[in-house]
């Protein structure tokens, strides 16, 4: 029998989502729960132990609670050594299998190969495949490496939960990048290399998770929408003049309930708009005291966690700027950059455009400052 501990506690800072890769939907459920799908079908699995992140632990719970599954939840570390460490330690089998949750394609076949592998050699040992793209080492010099030599590892890695606790603590120092070093470190042993069978590739960045997506869901039509966003604020003394997050140096500024970001507000208003969850005003009513001056931003990104909940990503984005003072050309690029971190998405995806309204009514005359956003989703 072997446990196993699921590695779920990064932040999926490359992923492009904002939030941890492993609760993405794929396939209809989260990413993480394929990995358990598929390890609670083996019936030497005795239990499953998911380690995650403080700040996700109380999603985590409530994803779990919709499957019939025992799972037990340990909270991880900073680094990914800490993390595997603290869920070995909650194992109970002398033998335990340790994966990652971004690698939802691992096999059956391929986790029992790798169990009898253990119990066969009492040796610790990892799914590998041989390299079969010729690899350079940039250094110095160029050095072509020997490919015959080369092995790519990946998860389940299965380790003796006695001797890797006592191997991890005498390396605890040392920043590790691979489950067996411990062993090679300590021990001065090889792992035994078991070639793996699929396409057990680790979703890491967008083109990861589109790819699959594919895999998983099929030639599954892509859901594209538009969404159309628009706001208007007056001008008054005694304010601060903030366009899209950028403090613009004028006598005048937006009267509002918060800072009266027009450009945020009707961005937002588009993202609310395309996912059909209605706007600003409903989410963040000028009624509450609690919205009162708050920046903009606060509420953009709240309202960016409601679009990667859902699941959305942005295709492009395209801004007006409708003002007849002050001059905005100059504080343009200052707004993309704004923008590229909010939406999490290249800058070459999001156009702003400033336009005056010919000295013609509010706008016009300098009285108001007015907004439209145009943005495409996609998933």
């Amino acid at each position: 029998m072997f446990d196993c501990v699921i590695v779920m506690a990064g932040s999926g800072s490359r992923s492009g989502l904002g939030y941890n890769k492993a609760l993405l939907k794929i396939g209809g459920i989260e990413l993480f729960m394929h990995s358990v799908k598929t390890f609670s079908e083996i019936n030497e699995c005795k239990k499953i132990i998911l380690v995650t992140n403080i700040n996700d632990a109380g999603t985590v719970k409530e994803i779990i609670k919709k499957y019939p599954y025992n799972l037990e939840i340990v909270i991880g570390g900073s680094r990914r050594q800490d993390s595997v460490y603290e869920g070995i330690a909650s194992a109970s089998s002398d033998i335990v299998l340790i994966h990652d949750a971004a690698r939802p394609f691992v096999c059956r076949e391929d986790i029992l190969k790798l169990y009898d592998a253990v119990c066969e050699t009492s040796n610790w040992a990892t799914l590998a495949s041989k390299v079969s793209d010729t690899i350079k080492e940039k250094d110095i010099i160029v050095k072509t490496l020997n490919r015959s030599n080369l092995y790519a590892i990946s998860t389940p890695q299965a380790v003796i939960r006695s001797q890797y606790l006592e191997y991890a603590e005498r390396v605890k120092n040392i920043d590790l990048i691979d489950d067996m070093q411990p062993l090679e470190i300590v021990a001065h042993k090889d792992p035994v290399f078991v070639t793996q069978s699929n396409n057990n590739f680790k979703i890491t960045n967008a083109d990861d998770i589109e790819y699959a997506k594919f895999l998983l869901e099929g030639n599954k039509q892509m859901d594209y929408r538009t969404g159309l966003g628009y706001d208007i604020h007056r001008l008054e003394k005694g304010r601060k003049l903030i366009l899209c997050g950028v403090e613009v140096d004028y006598q005048l500024g937006l009267a509002g309930h918060s800072d009266a970001d027009v450009v945020l507000h009707a961005i937002m208003n588009a993202l609310l708009g395309a996912m059909g969850k209605g706007d600003i005003g409903e989410h963040f009513p000028d009624t509450d005291p609690k919205y009162k001056n708050i920046d903009s931003k606060i509420l953009f990104k709240e309202v960016m966690n409601l679009l990667n909940n859902e699941g959305f990503r942005i295709a492009n984005l395209d801004v007006s700027i409708i003002c007849q003072r002050p001059k905005l050309l100059k504080y343009k690029q200052a707004m993309k950059n704004v923008l590229v971190e909010l939406l999490n998405i290249d800058e070459d995806k999001i156009n702003i455009k400033a336009n005056t309204n010919e000295g013609m009514d509010a706008i016009g005359k300098g009285l108001a400052i007015a907004s439209l956003a145009n943005v495409m989703i996609y998933k």
